[in-house]
């Protein structure tokens, strides 16, 4: 798979996760406040653009330099995700639960997007 391509997937399939959490969270479940919600896609955007640009130079490499890579992008994803829900501690949203459940799930599914486009780049 091209660096073009992978580039292209990897965005359109984690901005497509991102728009259908956001509709869904907007038009269907409605505990979260606007600001909120759109900082939490600002975040998991951010990460996905961190993971990006630490896993494009390995796409086309060796095996090795690859999975050091993606542990590498996994682990840096961890942190900043990490490091974020330290903040929505700090600063008391309101909903907390529901707010740190949302986005641990829009995480999930866009680090298994991750990973699947990753591993299928590898073949």
């Amino acid at each position: 798979m091209t660096k073009s391509k992978f580039a292209l997937l990897h965005f359109g399939l984690s901005i497509l996760i991102l728009v259908v959490h956001f509709i869904l969270n907007v038009f269907y479940i409605q505990k979260l406040n606007s600001n909120a919600l759109i900082e939490l896609e600002a975040v998991v955007f951010i990460l996905i653009i961190i993971g990006y640009t630490i896993m494009s130079p390995e796409i086309q490499r060796t095996d090795e330099k690859f999975v050091a890579r993606f542990m590498i992008t996994t682990t840096v994803q961890m942190l900043g995700l990490l490091s974020y829900v330290v903040y929505v501690f700090v600063s008391k949203y309101q909903h907390i639960k529901f707010f740190l459940i949302d986005l641990l799930v829009l995480f999930v599914a866009v680090l298994i997007t991750q990973s699947l486009l990753l591993i299928r780049s590898r073949r």
